[in-house]
Parts: C-alpha cells; structure tokens; sequence
C-alpha cells in the first residue's frame, strides 16, 4: 500500500509571492475564464474580450499560421501573409460581448454583426481594440519582431507629434 505524503511548499517562494501559509490552498490550473473590457471613445460603448486559455491560442494560431512555399529550381521560399486576416481573426477569437449603437438602436452581439461591423468602422477603433487584446494576452506581444515593435514605436512617435500639433492649434483663436 502506497502511503500519501503531504507535498512539499517552497515557503520562501510562497512568503515572496504573498501566499498566506497560515491556511494551506491549492491553485486551480485547469483553466480560467478572464475578460476585459475596452471602451471606445464616446465612453458609452463597449467591447468585452476573452484572455486566451491554451486551446484558443492553439485554434487561433492554426487559424492563421502562414504557409511557406518553398522552390526548389530557385531556392526561393514565399510565404503568404494577411495582416488583417490575422487581425480579424483575433478580434473574432476574443470578442464575447459588446454595447453598441447603430442608429439609435442597440445592436445585439452576434458573430454576424461582428463581421459587419469590422468591415464597416473606423480602422481606428479596430487598431485599439487589437491593442488591448494583445496587452491582455502577453504570449501575442511575443510574436513581434524587433522590427515589427520599432515600427509601432515610430507609428506612434508619429501620432503623438500629430496630437501635439493638434493641440498646440486647439489654444489659437480660429479669428486671428
């Protein structure tokens, strides 16, 4: 007969976490179900996404892996990419709810309407709302390059000197 042992605590990792050692708990790494919520700029609508747990990172990144074709006569190797094909599919991954207006009339939440709508805004609000669902899901952040990040960066270096300028123009007087 196998005899059951308490397990083991690394006490000086849990003290440095702020685990309380006083009542013994064990963490559930079954899966989470955490969301968020990213407002657009009205402050009145709403868009709620989902932190990916593994099987959605897993379906997403075979949603939108990218083939690599190589030629062999050549050497040549080609590989087909879609910015925004990768950028719908997140949205649609993540997205479970909304609050939104169109015409004075509340619209529903459906897969449908989020396809509408994402053919039809502001690239804008698609942009802050991929923003936020790649802060919310760090593993996505990691599949930046360097260059893909300098590029943000100066992209918004760019819009910053945009608002300045357009701030700056908002204390003159349209009269003078």
């Amino acid at each position: 007969m196998t005899e059951m042992t308490t397990p083991q605590i690394d006490t000086v990792a849990a003290q440095r976490d702020g685990v309380d050692l006083v009542e013994p708990a064990y963490a559930d790494y079954w899966g989470f179900d955490e969301s968020a919520r990213h407002w657009l700029p009205d402050h009145r609508q709403w868009i709620d996404f989902k932190k990916m747990n593994e099987g959605d990172r897993a379906k997403y990144q075979r949603d939108t892996r990218s083939d690599i074709t190589l030629e062999r006569s050549t050497g040549n190797a080609r590989m087909k990419a879609d910015p925004s094909a990768e950028r719908h599919a997140l949205i649609k991954a993540t997205v479970t709810n909304w609050k939104m207006i169109r015409k004075g009339q509340d619209v529903p939440f459906t897969k449908q309407t989020l396809d509408q709508w994402l053919g039809q805004t502001n690239p804008e609000l698609v942009d802050g709302l991929e923003k936020e669902i790649r802060k919310a899901n760090p593993w996505l952040l990691g599949e930046m390059t360097v260059e893909q990040i300098d590029k943000e960066i100066a992209d918004l270096q760019e819009m910053r000197e945009v608002a300045v300028k357009r701030e700056q123009g908002e204390g003159v007087s349209s009269g003078s």
